[in-house]
């Protein structure tokens, strides 16, 4: 079994926890105080959860893998849609400079503990874990609150939320695989996603009563070719079909967005760097919790 680690999403995580007060501190931010927690904070966090998942899946730090977002990461699908995660609310400089410390922290601690780190600039994070998901065989859980990760649950994938393992679709009772369609019709707040207005969710519930999945397929396929105004006919029957076609070019844009683009990732001109951990000492690792995953105090380090 591997872990598949969403770096983004866990140092977030970690980092917004709670008020640090060890390590954390006052800034100035568009006028007011704001507390910003430290990477120390942050690392700590982060290393009990995954401690607490390694534990509850039976793996070791060799069996992880830290997905960690490059630069310019929005740049394709902003390419795409212009508005693309507009509108989230920023954070101080230092809240930044504190996350990239405790990354790096993370990666070195776990590194030397056997675990791959994978990264690719000019992508984000959800299509590295996509093309890791598609090609790695055998079992694997992907560690992220993110709900995009719906669309990678399958037979040998699962997801780690809200602590616990689940195959279950959040977005409703329907094929995880069509988590796009439902993102390219409803929208998606969270991500600026517009979906096709005035179509909301309880239009794509009804959606789903009447045509099933096999619709959901038909449906999709048209959002590919561009050719929903083939739904004309069907409009009479079900009248929300209309502002679907009237949301068509909106239609097309989000679905675009919204999938998981594996096809990106390590490519000829863009590969994927992947670095391999390697296992150390436990003299060299300071964390009680996980010295048990080194090698004997003394003896040489060895890569995985």
């Amino acid at each position: 079994m591997k872990l598949l680690v969403d770096m983004s999403s866990l140092l977030w995580q970690s980092l917004l926890a709670a008020k640090d007060k060890e390590y954390g501190y006052e800034v100035d931010f568009e006028g007011k105080p704001t507390h910003v927690n430290g990477w120390q904070f942050g690392l700590e966090c982060a290393t009990a959860h995954l401690v607490l998942v390694m534990r509850e899946l039976n793996i070791t730090p060799a069996d992880v893998v830290l997905v960690v977002e490059g630069k310019m990461s929005k740049a394709r699908r902003k390419a795409i849609y212009s508005g693309y995660k507009d509108g989230r609310g920023g954070r101080p400089a230092e809240a930044y400079v504190e996350f990239e410390k405790c990354k790096d922290a993370i990666v070195s601690l776990f590194g030397n503990l056997g675990a791959t780190t994978v990264t690719q600039q000019g992508v984000e994070g959800d299509d590295v874990i996509a093309f890791l998901a598609n090609n790695i065989t055998g079992e694997k859980v992907i560690l992220s609150r993110d709900g995009d990760m719906t669309a990678l649950i399958g037979p040998e994938t699962a997801l780690w939320q809200n602590g616990m393992l689940t195959r279950a679709n959040k977005y409703g009772p329907f094929s995880t695989s069509k988590t796009a369609v439902y993102k390219a019709l409803v929208g998606d707040s969270s991500d600026n996603i517009n979906g096709a207005p005035g179509f909301g969710q309880r239009a794509f519930l009804d959606l789903l009563v009447w045509a099933g999945e096999p619709g959901l397929a038909a449906l999709e396929g048209m959002i590919q070719r561009r050719t929903l105004h083939e739904l004309q006919d069907d409009v009479a029957e079900f009248k929300p079909l209309r502002k679907i076609i009237e949301g068509a070019e909106s239609v097309y844009v989000s679905y675009e967005v919204a999938c998981m683009h594996p096809e990106w990732i390590n490519t000829e001109r863009n590969p994927l760097i992947v670095t391999p951990g390697r296992i150390v000492s436990e003299d060299q690792i300071t964390d009680d919790h996980l010295r048990k995953y080194a090698l004997p105090t003394g003896a040489a380090a060895r890569d995985v």
